[in-house]
């Protein structure tokens, strides 16, 4: 399928977030599962929005989305609830924006490497500060510990570490913020990497 440009792209992209948004938002004030919206609605992203290359942060965002919000959620009780439960009506909304809002993040940053690469900009030589990075990996690491606390503790996760990990309930803003602190973890690295002055962009 040929990619339509950066600019394009991002319009229809954000186009038809938004419009998911509102759509599983009214199906949601209706009594209606979104479930099925939401299936559809994440391969249609995939299909306008492909990854650049098999190997890359968009691809292992999307393996994510689809293993566990879409493909393991079709499994037994998990679809039943899906299709009967409000309050699960209400987490595959807040699953959908938070999918947009990374793809949205990772579409844009990808866009403007790109334009840096054929702009064959010079990338200045800097790196994170020694006690940012420390920063963020406490951060991180608490944000699992308390994942794991709030969702058993770790007798649970020793004893039947599947079954704690598919039944998280209570740990959702902990997950949040393990996703974001190392995303901004591996991001940051990425873009500050040190290198040598004057040296192209690749």
């Amino acid at each position: 399928m040929k990619r339509l440009n950066s600019n394009d792209s991002l319009i229809l992209l954000f186009a038809v977030s938004l419009f998911g948004i509102i759509l599983l938002w009214g199906m949601m004030l209706f009594g209606k599962s979104p479930y099925w919206a939401f299936v559809s609605l994440f391969f249609i992203v995939v299909l306008i929005n492909p990854p650049r290359r098999a190997v890359s942060l968009l691809t292992v965002y999307y393996a994510y989305y689809g293993i566990w919000f879409v493909f393991a959620s079709m499994c037994g009780n998990r679809l039943v609830q899906a299709l009967t439960n409000p309050l699960y009506f209400v987490s595959i909304l807040y699953v959908f924006i938070t999918f947009c809002t990374g793809m949205l993040a990772i579409t844009l940053a990808d866009s403007i490497s790109s334009t840096r690469t054929k702009s064959k900009l010079v990338r200045p030589s800097y790196s994170l500060k020694k006690q940012t990075i420390v920063l963020l990996y406490i951060l991180s690491t608490c944000s699992i510990i308390a994942i794991v606390l709030a969702s058993g503790g770790f007798s649970r996760w020793v004893a039947n570490p599947g079954d704690a990990f598919l039944n998280r309930a209570g740990s959702g803003l902990y997950v949040i913020l393990s996703h974001f602190f190392t995303m901004l973890l591996a991001g940051g690295r990425a873009v500050t990497a040190p290198g040598r002055r004057g040296k192209t962009c690749r």
